[in-house]
């Protein structure tokens, strides 16, 4: 499985140039701001695409590294409940595929019309449609993860590892 080993490891990478360039760009549009009454106006429209993205895009891996969100209280309880844990993990990936598919269905039609309408970005006028095609990408791929893992996990329930 090395494509599933990519999404395992390759958006943490992505995200972290991501947050890097951003922090580093907003740094600077600070300092010119506050030091020199002079900011830049696309460096804070760049800054929040590339964290709208990063959202996206680490999704990606903390489903396929199974570390999502979790409560301590009901994560403790699970983990001395493996067959409810299971239950769980499985009712989760089925709910998060049907959830992502519908907005990703949703999505397209919103790609198609800012593509038609030919919508770009305020400052920076990048075409809005590749930036909603950019999440629905990243979103097929979580997808494509979630039913891996439920794969994986029915397969373990019949004993086959």
């Amino acid at each position: 499985m090395g494509i599933f080993r990519i999404l395992q490891k390759t958006p943490a990478f992505i995200a972290g140039i991501f947050i890097g360039v951003s922090t580093f760009l907003v740094a600077i549009n600070a300092l010119l701001r506050y030091g020199f009454s002079h900011a830049v106006p696309w460096i804070d429209e760049l800054s929040i695409l590339l964290i709208v993205l990063l959202i996206f895009i680490i999704q990606i891996q903390l489903e396929a590294n199974n570390d999502q969100l979790s409560i301590d209280v009901i994560d403790s309880f699970l983990k001395k409940h493996p067959v409810i844990k299971r239950i769980f993990g499985v009712i989760r990936w089925a709910l998060t595929i049907t959830l992502y598919f519908v907005i990703v269905k949703a999505g397209l039609g919103i790609i198609q019309q800012n593509y038609e309408l030919k919508s770009v970005t305020p400052i920076l006028e990048w075409p809005q449609y590749l930036l909603f095609a950019i999440v629905a990408a990243c979103m097929i791929l979580t997808i494509i993860t979630c039913i891996v893992n439920l794969v994986r996990e029915l397969i373990r329930e019949k004993g086959v590892d």
